[in-house]
């Protein structure tokens, strides 16, 4: 055979009969549409028309997961698997060094779980093992790590809070929970944090606080693995932010002096944020000026949210009066009663 300047090949001299051409000669990838042999009857005039040929190319690593349970997951994806064969699995403690191979694949599959290892972690690599012609150069290399283990995400998890004493944290699935044995919720103590939850099943995506109003706090969801293993450290992206909404403050409140009914007359702005967790306003009074802590009484107490005004009768001339009007919650937990924030405001009666 020979060949001319435009990479034609020209096979003469074909005896009678039935006849195969094999191509594993030629180093390169045979097309999908052309096998890697042809059945020629002698005698003929067969043209093959084109044939597109390709370098075996690696596939590529798209990534690679700690799961539970040190183990680590390595996916990746073909350039071409009708090109090859196999996929052979390398690695190495370093990029440069030696590597040494792991395991063989079928073409088709892209992904596969190590078991765990002595070694924390190390470089893997890829080749592609064609039907033909030579094996692929390594794939880019791609960093597996044994020794995390991956938690729920926390720029996915969060809290809904029910009112002002119920909270719930919510978080998805990690995809891996048949590695876990569950998960355990930590809450950031100063610069520790430390489990608050028994285990959860992986069933569960949800978990129950009792709080107070205003209430901050930072707080984990950690995956606890099938031996027992956890993340021992958490960092800041793994965060999840509590914060209980306040007491909203009753806005408006003032007072005015009705001489001829010789009263004072206050009111103020029902509460239009989360109204229905409240439980009613309570009234602060104290007499004459710049009052001190305990010069304060409280002068009503209202279990309804729907009032929004009072007269004070309880007056004498010549006096300031000093008033604080303050929404409230009531705890079903310990009946403790919470207060908002205030306005204070000051009348003069001559």
């Amino acid at each position: 055979s020979k060949t001319d300047k435009d990479g034609y090949f020209y096979i003469s001299d074909i005896p009678q009969g039935e006849n195969s051409i094999q191509f594993s000669g030629i180093d390169y990838k045979w097309a999908a549409d052309i096998p890697g042999g042809v059945n020629i009857i002698g005698g003929s005039h067969v043209h093959l028309q084109n044939i597109i040929i390709y370098h075996s190319i690696a596939p590529v690593f798209t990534n690679s997961v700690s799961l539970p349970g040190k183990r680590l997951l390595l996916k990746w994806e073909p350039v071409d698997p009708t090109l090859y064969r196999f996929v052979d699995l390398y690695r190495a403690t370093k990029k440069t060094s030696s590597k040494t191979k792991v395991k063989r694949f079928d073409s088709f599959q892209n992904s596969i779980v190590m078991a765990h290892s002595t070694k924390e972690g190390f470089y893997w690599f890829l080749k592609a093992i064609p039907f033909y012609g030579d094996i692929s150069d390594f794939s880019s290399p791609k960093w597996g790590y044994y020794g995390s283990i991956q938690d729920p995400d926390a720029s996915q998890s969060y809290f809904t809070y029910s009112d002002f004493f119920h909270s719930s944290l919510h978080w998805q699935s990690i995809d891996f929970e048949k590695y876990l044995n569950g998960y355990k919720i930590a809450k950031l103590n100063g610069n520790y944090w430390e489990f608050i939850s028994d285990l959860l099943p992986t069933s569960e995506h949800k978990y129950d606080l009792i709080t107070s109003p205003g209430q901050t706090g930072i707080y984990y969801v950690i995956s606890i693995a099938d031996d027992g293993d956890y993340n021992h450290t958490q960092y800041s992206n793994d965060r999840i932010s509590l914060t209980v909404p306040a007491l909203a403050e009753p806005l408006n409140s003032h007072g005015n002096y009705n001489s001829s009914l010789n009263r004072i007359e206050l009111s103020w702005d029902p509460i239009a944020i989360n109204p229905t967790w409240h439980t009613g306003y309570i009234i602060e009074k104290a007499i004459g000026e710049n009052p001190g802590y305990g010069d304060w009484s409280i002068l009503a107490d209202f279990f309804s949210i729907y009032i929004t005004n009072y007269n004070d009768t309880n007056i004498s001339s010549g006096n300031i009066y000093n008033y604080r009007i303050r929404s409230t919650a009531v705890s079903p937990i310990n009946a403790n009663t919470y207060k908002s924030s205030y306005k204070e405001f000051s009348i003069n009666v001559p």
